[in-house]
């Protein structure tokens, strides 16, 4: 079994080190070339899937009148509303109030911050 490098010499001349960058460079051109290529055909495929014309379809009904989603104060109590109703699984239960409180993660995190500095 021969090595695989038998051909390759030990001290190349200036013309075999010029031929070994030239086929390299080729090669990669080449190969840059065919992923280029490739991708070309590739995006070509996709719009031509997007822009094939669509068979008439019948004309779909009016849609109902869907309500405005609710404002984000509005959706809380909801939301809240149906944690305890999953948590509690049936039971009977009666939420009284729900108020915002003003402190907050982020008030938190600065409140730790700040207690961690050394006042001068």
């Amino acid at each position: 079994m021969t090595p695989l490098l038998a051909n390759v010499p030990l001290h190349p001349s200036m013309t075999e080190a010029i031929e070994f960058l030239a086929v390299g460079q080729i090669m990669v051109l080449f190969v840059l070339g065919a992923l280029m290529l490739f991708i070309t055909l590739n995006g070509l495929g996709f719009t031509r899937a997007a822009n094939k014309p669509k068979p008439a379809a019948q004309p779909a009904p009016a849609p109902a009148a869907v309500p405005a989603a609710p404002a984000v104060d509005e959706a809380i109590p909801a939301v809240l509303a149906a944690a305890v109703a999953v948590a509690l699984e049936g039971q009977a239960y009666q939420i009284v109030r729900i108020t915002p409180t003003r402190d907050s993660w982020a008030s938190e995190g600065r409140r730790q911050i700040f207690s961690s500095h050394r006042v001068r």
